[in-house]
């Protein structure tokens, strides 16, 4: 039996439709992003000297927006080693340090937000970042929300890290921790956001912003077509 046209064609414009159908991956794991993600560019804070307050536009490829970014050295801010990835420093918004001869001599901390906003100038199929020192020392359950956007301002994923989070990197006591959260997609992300709130008496240190400016590809990622957004998560 023929199969009528108006069937052929419409079978051909679902076909077509699949093939732009959104698809997402998350990471909880560094190395098996960067296994999948293509080409890292990875900035990470320890060329800087501890204290120096980044302006927005210190990156050639990103912006940073927060009310204040500041190189901190990890082991100034009373944390450990294992809330950076990599040593000795990484950016923060509550600490900072009063100036002092020949250089910063004394930190300080503010209790306020920890909001940031990685903004690519040239959106990425691949981006993550690392976040330390979830729920602080005081109690804090409020986790830190990340979430990535699309060049139009549409979440493509977000995830609410807290202590307890699968992949969360322990040691020795669950305060002294640090993730990694990424994502591979289909949409091109256009910005990063950080979110941990005021008066929690605790501060998260964010290291290692990384994205990839060559898309992967996504085929060779694992992803599947279907009919609805596609999301797969990987610790």
């Amino acid at each position: 039996m023929k199969t009528p046209l108006l069937l052929t064609l419409l079978s051909a414009a679902i076909l077509c439709a699949r093939t732009t159908i959104a698809a997402t991956v998350e990471y909880f794991n560094q190395s098996a992003f960067a296994a999948n993600a293509g080409s890292l560019t990875i900035f990470g804070f320890d060329n800087f000297a501890k204290g120096t307050v980044l302006n927005a536009n210190e990156f050639p490829q990103f912006s940073i927006v927060a009310r204040r970014i500041t190189v901190i050295a990890i082991l100034d801010a009373g944390a450990r080693t294992v809330n950076l990835n990599s040593q000795p420093n990484g950016i923060n918004a509550s600490f900072y340090y009063t100036n002092g001869a020949p250089g910063p001599t004394t930190i300080r901390f503010d209790n306020r937000d920890d909001n940031f906003d990685f903004i690519l100038h040239t959106p990425s199929r691949a981006a993550g970042l690392w976040v330390g020192n979830l729920g602080g020392n005081f109690g804090d359950t409020r986790a830190t929300q990340v979430t990535f956007f699309d060049a139009q301002g549409a979440v493509i994923e977000s995830e609410a890290l807290a202590q307890g989070h699968v992949g969360l990197i322990v040691y020795p006591a669950s305060n002294d921790n640090r993730i990694f959260y990424g994502i591979v997609s289909d949409r091109l992300i256009s910005r990063v956001e950080v979110r941990n709130g005021i008066n929690d008496s605790d501060a998260i240190f964010l290291d290692d912003f990384q994205f990839a400016p060559e898309p992967p590809d996504l085929v060779a990622v694992g992803l599947a077509w279907n009919n609805t957004n596609y999301v797969n998560r990987v610790v």
